[in-house]
C-alpha cells in the first residue's frame, strides 16, 4: 500500500489522530512507518541545533537556535522506549517506501510548467498544479492545470471541486503576454501608483485638519475620564456605574485610536507609491530588453518577482501583480539551466540582487519577498 491508500483507510476508519479531526497528516503516517523510535528505540543527541544562516529578522524566536542539523550517528545515545511497531512490519514499510520514492510524480523530470506555484483556484482557494496525459503511444497529448481541492482524500474533502481544469499552453500564453504588455507599456502600471500620490499630495492639508481633530478628541476623553473619578472620589457615582461608563470611554478611545492607525497606514502607502514612480520606467526599460529570448527558467524567475498570485476562476483570470520597489541591477535575472527546471521542484531561487520589497496591486501595501 502506498502512504496514500493508508490516509484513505484511517479516512473512512473510526481511528482519529490527537487532534481529533479525520484527516491524517501524510507526514504523521510516513513518520510512524520510518521512524525507529516507534520500533521500540529512540535515541538521545540525535540534532545539534545553530543559529540559521538567515535568521528571523522580527518574532519572539528570532536569533534563536532554531536550525536543526544531524549528529554522527556514533554520538547518538539509544533508549528503550514502547513499540508501536514489531520490526519485521517495520522493515516492509521502508522497502515498500523505497519502491513508492522512485515512482513518485516528484521525480518525474519531463514535463515543464511555467506558472508553477504561482496559480490558485478561485472556487475553492486552494493551489493548483500542472499535470501531462498521456496517449496510447505513450507520447504527451493534453497538458492541465488542476486545483489541488479535486483530491478528495488529501484534502479532507466531502466532494471534488467542480472548476474545470485549465489548458496549459493557453494560460501560459495569456499571462506571459500580459506580462510583456505591461511592461512594453509601463504607463498602465503608472496610473494607479500616480493616482495614489495625486491623493497624497490633495489630501495633505485634510489630513492635517484631521490629525488635529483627532487628537482633540482623545484629550477630550481623558478629560471625561478624570471627571468620573473626581465624580467616584466626591461618592457622586457607585462603583458599578463607574465601570460601565469607563468601558465606554475605553470602547470609544479604542475606535479613534484603530481610525488614526489606518489613517497613518494609508498614508505611509501614499508616499511609498510616489517614491516608486521614479524607479518604474527604469525597471522596465531594463526587463523588456531580454523578453523575447528569455527561456523558461529566465521566464519563471521574471514572473516570481513581478507576479503575486494568478486566482484562475471558470471564464476569469485575475493576476495580482507586484513590483520592486528597490532597484534591479542588470544582471539580476540570471540564465537558468539549459533543461529547464524539473518538474516538482520549489520556486527557481532569487539571485542575490533582486529587491528585498514588492508593492502589491491589491492594495498597494509593502509585500516582503
Amino acid at each position: 500500500m502506498t502512504v496514500r491508500q493508508i490516509l484513505k483507510r484511517l479516512g473512512n476508519g473510526p481511528w482519529r489522530p490527537r487532534s481529533g479531526r479525520r484527516l491524517w497528516s501524510n507526514s504523521v503516517v510516513h513518520r510512524i512507518l520510518s521512524d525507529s523510535v516507534y520500533t521500540g528505540t529512540g535515541y538521545h543527541n540525535r540534532y545539534s541545533f545553530h543559529v540559521p544562516k538567515r535568521p528571523r529578522t522580527q518574532g519572539p524566536r528570532s536569533g534563536e537556535r532554531t536550525c536543526r542539523q544531524p549528529r554522527p550517528q556514533a554520538e547518538w545515545i539509544p533508549i528503550p522506549v514502547p513499540a508501536v511497531l514489531d520490526e519485521p512490519t517495520h522493515q516492509q514499510a521502508l522497502a515498500q517506501l523505497a519502491r513508492n520514492r522512485v515512482l513518485s510524480f516528484r521525480n518525474n523530470m519531463r514535463h515543464e510548467y511555467l506558472l508553477r506555484c504561482l496559480l490558485t483556484c478561485r472556487t475553492c482557494g486552494l493551489a493548483m498544479f500542472g499535470v501531462t496525459t498521456h496517449g496510447s503511444d505513450g507520447k504527451p497529448r493534453w497538458r492541465y492545470y488542476r486545483c489541488h481541492g479535486r483530491d478528495c482524500v488529501s484534502r479532507d474533502r466531502d466532494r471534488a471541486c467542480p472548476q474545470r481544469q485549465a489548458k496549459v499552453d493557453e494560460l501560459d500564453a495569456a499571462v506571459w503576454e500580459h506580462v510583456k504588455q505591461l511592461l512594453n507599456d509601463p504607463a498602465t502600471l503608472l496610473g494607479e501608483f500616480e493616482a495614489f500620490a495625486r491623493q497624497a499630495e490633495e489630501h495633505a492639508t485634510d489630513e492635517q485638519i484631521e490629525e488635529q481633530r483627532e487628537q482633540a478628541q482623545l484629550r477630550r476623553l481623558d478629560r471625561e475620564e478624570q471627571r468620573l473619578l473626581d465624580a467616584y472620589q466626591a461618592e457622586a457615582l457607585d462603583l458599578t456605574e463607574l465601570k460601565e461608563r469607563r468601558q465606554q470611554i475605553a470602547g470609544r478611545r479604542q475606535a479613534l485610536t484603530a481610525q488614526r492607525e489606518q489613517q497613518a497606514r494609508i498614508r505611509a502607502e501614499r508616499q511609498v507609491a510616489q517614491a516608486t514612480l521614479a524607479d518604474l520606467k527604469a525597471f522596465c526599460e531594463r526587463i523588456r530588453s531580454r523578453l523575447e529570448e528569455a527561456t523558461l527558467a529566465e521566464k519563471q524567475r521574471l514572473l516570481h518577482l513581478l507576479i503575486d498570485r494568478v486566482i484562475v476562476g471558470e471564464d476569469t483570470l485575475e493576476i495580482r501583480h507586484v513590483i520592486p520597489l528597490r532597484r534591479l541591477k542588470p544582471e539580476g535575472i540570471a540564465p537558468g539551466s539549459p533543461d529547464g527546471p524539473c518538474e516538482g521542484s520549489g520556486p527557481v531561487a532569487a539571485p542575490p540582487q533582486e529587491t528585498d520589497e514588492r508593492l502589491r496591486s491589491d492594495g498597494v501595501r509593502p509585500a516582503l519577498l
